[in-house]
């Protein structure tokens, strides 16, 4: 193994198991595609750890994590294509078994998008960037869209027809409960339709979210 090797990345520990894995359930699969710089003699194997560290793996092995756990849970590794004209750069390619994955973001994004794509050494000359993902229909369809859409909040501000007008309370953040008080007021009489708060606000001790409710 390369000095350069992650410490997960062991070769005695992939059972060959995720090695371009031919045939999977594409309704079964999130396919995550990557580019990947990683210096390496073996390629393969690095991309079959990072596949493992992102579903059942990780640097030190489990006596629970079983040969029949990483068949139906573990990632796959479907392709890894060499980019000509750039060192040690690949696209990758690796299926995440959606039932690790339930319907929400946070979850989607811990497992695709998760410690490892954070991982960027310059000592160790490593880079890993997520470019695509496909989603089966079947996991699609557990996002049921917007509650309300656009007709629906039509409907609840009982405005039919014209452009809904929106204000957001500004500046974003550092002011007060009365001064946040004061700033709807003035959106409000001001003739707007919905007032929100600043997404980079959010639940702190000068100014609360429950206060801001009530």
């Amino acid at each position: 193994m390369s000095s350069k090797e992650p410490a997960w990345v062991k070769a005695e520990d992939t059972f060959q198991l995720m090695r371009f894995f031919d045939g999977i359930d594409i309704d079964e699969n999130i396919v995550a595609t990557y580019f990947i710089e990683v210096p390496t003699a073996d390629p393969v194997m690095w991309a079959e750890s990072f596949a493992l560290e992102q579903t059942t793996g990780t640097w030190a092995r489990s006596h629970a994590e079983t040969k029949e756990i990483r068949e139906v849970s573990g990632g796959k590794l479907l392709s890894l294509f060499k980019i000509p004209g750039l060192a040690n750069a690949y696209v990758m390619q690796i299926a995440f078994p959606t039932r690790n994955i339930p319907a929400n973001m946070g979850a989607l994004l811990a497992a695709v998008a998760g410690n490892v794509t954070l991982f960027r050494s310059e000592s160790q000359e490593i880079s890993v960037k997520l470019w695509d993902l496909t989603f089966p229909k079947t996991w699609l369809k557990e996002f049921k869209g917007p509650k309300f859409g656009v007709q629906g909040i039509r409907n609840y501000l009982n405005i039919p027809e014209r452009p809904i007008l929106n204000n957001m309370i500004k500046p974003c953040v550092g002011h007060d409960l009365s001064v946040h008080i004061e700033l709807f007021k003035e959106a409000a009489y001001g003739g707007m339709d919905t007032i929100k708060d600043d997404e980079l606000l959010t639940d702190v001790p000068y100014n609360a979210f429950f206060d801001r409710l009530s």
